[in-house]
């Protein structure tokens, strides 16, 4: 789910992966015998009316999208954007057309709890996986959690970091401030958005 920027790297590292057998930006290339490879496509979802329809490796070049396009052959992915949630109404929906997949990614703006949430419950619906890469509570709420443990499904993430941006950032200068003995109350990061407006991107 989202087929922003974090979409595009992912989708255009694996291209590149199985073409070169590059590793930069890979910190662990197998995990539990599944290979950066071996990682396949099967659905996506967006809100963006200009995505809703295209093959997804045309998707993640569209505006907003602005990470740059990696030296490698993309072949199309056959998978077409489908319209995704903006509310709780459509989880079956969702729930259906994750047929196939292991694992929901849930790589949307932060700051919409109630359609992770809804997202989290189409992907358990579904029996699959579910990782939020949000700094929207999801694999932290006890509800949440409790009902990914009773169907022994896997639950992670609550905020992807990247190698170097935001989140990194944050993190390091919390840790100077704990380190110079300043008491933390609480922290959150800014960014602006498109319509010039500014939305919270973490919390703590």
């Amino acid at each position: 789910m989202g087929v922003g920027n974090n979409t595009s790297a992912l989708v255009q590292g694996i291209a590149l992966h199985r073409e070169s057998g590059s590793l930069v930006g890979v910190r662990r290339p197998i995990v539990d015998g599944i290979a950066v490879g071996d990682i396949e496509f099967v659905a996506a979802f967006a809100t963006s009316k200009e995505k809703i329809g295209r093959d997804l490796t045309e998707a993640i070049f569209l505006p907003p999208n602005n990470f740059p396009r990696l030296n490698c052959d993309l072949p199309r992915a056959g998978v077409p954007v489908t319209e995704g949630l903006v509310d709780a109404t459509a989880v079956d929906r969702v729930a259906a057309a994750l047929g196939g997949a292991e694992v929901l990614l849930y790589s949307a703006p932060s700051g919409r709890p109630e359609v992770a949430r809804a997202y989290a419950e189409a992907a358990r619906t579904a029996g699959v996986a579910f990782i939020n890469t949000t700094a929207d509570p999801i694999s932290r709420d006890p509800q949440v959690m409790s009902g990914f443990e009773a169907a022994g499904l896997p639950l992670l993430g609550d905020d992807l970091a990247s190698q170097f941006g935001t989140s990194v950032v944050h993190n390091a200068l919390l840790r100077l401030l704990q380190e110079r003995g300043l008491t933390l109350v609480s922290s959150y990061q800014v960014k602006a958005c498109p319509a010039g407006a500014v939305a919270a991107d973490d919390g703590a």
